[in-house]
C-alpha cells in the first residue's frame, strides 16, 4: 500500500475509539444501515479488523489505487506458493519422503521453468531463495522428512467456499449478533496418515508473523 493511502487509513482508524470532529469531516444525517457483505477471505477479514477504513473503500465502494506499485516481497510469496502447488500435485511431497533425491530433483525442475515465466525484474528476489548451502527449498524437504516421515500427501490448494467446481463449502460460524458469517479461501496443504485419524493443514508464510495468544496483533487467519 501506498504510504499517502496507509497515512490516511491510520488517522481514520485513530477516530474509532474517539469522537470524530464533526465540524472537519462533517455529518450524514438521513442515511440508512445495509446488510453488511458477511463473506469473508483470510485477507479481507485481517482488513476489516486492522484497517476498517481500507476495507470500506477497496470492498464495498470497489475503489482502488491506480498507481499501486507491485512488492517483491509479495512475488516472492506468490512464487513460493506456485512451486510447492506443483511439486505437491506431481506427488512431490510423497516422492521426497520415498526417494530425498528424486524429490530434490523434481522441486528444482519446478523452479527452474517457473523462473522462465517471470519478469526478469523479479528473478534477483528468486534467486536469494538459492543463495544459502543448504538452500531454503533443500531445508524445506529435510524439514518434511523429519516431521512427516509416515504421512501421505493429500492435496495442494484446496479451495473453499469459491466458484472452483473442485471448491468444499463454505466454513461457517455463527455470531450472536450479527448471524452466520462464512469464510472462503484456499488451504496451501493437506496432509493425512494411511488410517485418517492424523491431519496435518499447512499454511505456508513467507513475511513476519506475530505468534502468541488471539491479541489484536495476531493475523485473524491464525
Amino acid at each position: 500500500k501506498s504510504k499517502s493511502l496507509l497515512k490516511v487509513i491510520k488517522r481514520h482508524n485513530a477516530f474509532i475509539n474517539s469522537n470524530i470532529p464533526v465540524d472537519y469531516f462533517g455529518k450524514i444525517n438521513n442515511y440508512n444501515f445495509q446488510n453488511m457483505n458477511k463473506e469473508f477471505s483470510a485477507t479481507s477479514f485481517d482488513e476489516l479488523f486492522f484497517m476498517p477504513y481500507l476495507y470500506l473503500l477497496k470492498r464495498n465502494w470497489k475503489l482502488y489505487e491506480i498507481d499501486n506499485v507491485e512488492s517483491g516481497s509479495l512475488k516472492k510469496g506468490d512464487f513460493i506458493h506456485r512451486v510447492f502447488e506443483i511439486f505437491g500435485n506431481l506427488n512431490g511431497w510423497d516422492i521426497n519422503r520415498k526417494t530425498k533425491e528424486k524429490g530434490k530433483i523434481l522441486l528444482y525442475e519446478i523452479i527452474n521453468t517457473e523462473k522462465k515465466k517471470l519478469d526478469r525484474n523479479y528473478l534477483p528476489i528468486i534467486d536469494e531463495l538459492l543463495f544459502s548451502k543448504p538452500t531454503i527449498w533443500e531445508l524445506i524437504l529435510e524439514e518434511e522428512l523429519s516431521f512427516y516421515p509416515t504421512l501421505m500427501h493429500y492435496k495442494s490448494e484446496l479451495e473453499f467456499g469459491t466458484d472452483n467446481p473442485n471448491s468444499i463449502p463454505f466454513l461457517s460460524l455463527f455470531h450472536p449478533e450479527i448471524g452466520e458469517i462464512k469464510f472462503k479461501g484456499k488451504i496451501d496443504r493437506i496432509d493425512n496418515s494411511k488410517d485418517n485419524k492424523n491431519i496435518i493443514i499447512q499454511d505456508y508464510k513467507t513475511g513476519d508473523i506475530v505468534w502468541g495468544d488471539l491479541s489484536q496483533n495476531m493475523s485473524r487467519q491464525l
